[in-house]
C-alpha cells in the first residue's frame, strides 16, 4: 500500500519568517522559555534561531561579537576589561562587497545564504560584514547575565562529562596498524 501523505519542505527563507512570527507570538503570551530544545536532525538550527530572537529584538541582528552575550560573561569575568564608552549598538550585518549579488550575509555566522540556503562558507573578518566589526547590542549586557551564562556552560559540561564517564573504553591497540 502506497503513503499517499504530501510533505512540504521549506525554504530557509520561509523558516525564518515563520520564526519570526514564532518569536513575536511568544513575546506576545509573555512566555519566557528556560530552554528552546532542537533535534539534530534539522531542528538545532531553528532552534538557536528562535533562541536569538527571543533573546535580541527583531530589528537587531543577533548577538555575536561584542553582543549582550559576550559583553555580559567579560563583565562576569573582570568588569575592569569592558570599556562601554567603546561600545555601539550595530546596525544589522551586510553583504560584504567582494560577494556577488546572489548571496546575502544576515548574521556574524560564517556562512552566507544562497537561494534561501545557509551552507557556503567564506572566511570573512568581521569588518567586512558590519561597519564596527561589531554584531549586537552590548547595551544590555550585565555582570549577572554573564554569571547565569558561565553557571549554565558549566552545568551543561559537568552534565556531559558524566555522561562521558558511562563510556566503557578499552585499547585494544595502540599502534596505527592495518589503517587506511
Amino acid at each position: 500500500m502506497s503513503d499517499a501523505r504530501n510533505y512540504i519542505a521549506p525554504g530557509w527563507d520561509q523558516v525564518y519568517a515563520m520564526l519570526l512570527d514564532l518569536a513575536l507570538r511568544i513575546r506576545k503570551s509573555g512566555f519566557k522559555a528556560d530552554l528552546i530544545v532542537g533535534v539534530s536532525r534539522g531542528g538545532w538550527a531553528p532552534a538557536r534561531i528562535l533562541s536569538d530572537l527571543l533573546e535580541n529584538p527583531p530589528e537587531e541582528t543577533p548577538g555575536w561579537h561584542a553582543s549582550e552575550l559576550e559583553t555580559s560573561q567579560v563583565m562576569a569575568h573582570n568588569e575592569a576589561l569592558v570599556h562601554m564608552e567603546r561600545a555601539v549598538k550595530t546596525e544589522l550585518t551586510k553583504t560584504p562587497p567582494f560577494l556577488p549579488k546572489a548571496f546575502l550575509k544576515t548574521d556574524g555566522a560564517p556562512d552566507v545564504k544562497f537561494e534561501g540556503y545557509e551552507y557556503f562558507v567564506f572566511p570573512m573578518e568581521h569588518r567586512e560584514f558590519s561597519d564596527t566589526g561589531l554584531i549586537g547590542n552590548p547595551f544590555r549586557a550585565t555582570k549577572e547575565k554573564g554569571l547565569e551564562a558561565y553557571r549554565r556552560f558549566a552545568g551543561h559540561l559537568v552534565r556531559a562529562l558524566k555522561e562521558f564517564e558511562k563510556i566503557k573504553v578499552e585499547v585494544k591497540n595502540r599502534e596505527f596498524v592495518n589503517r587506511v
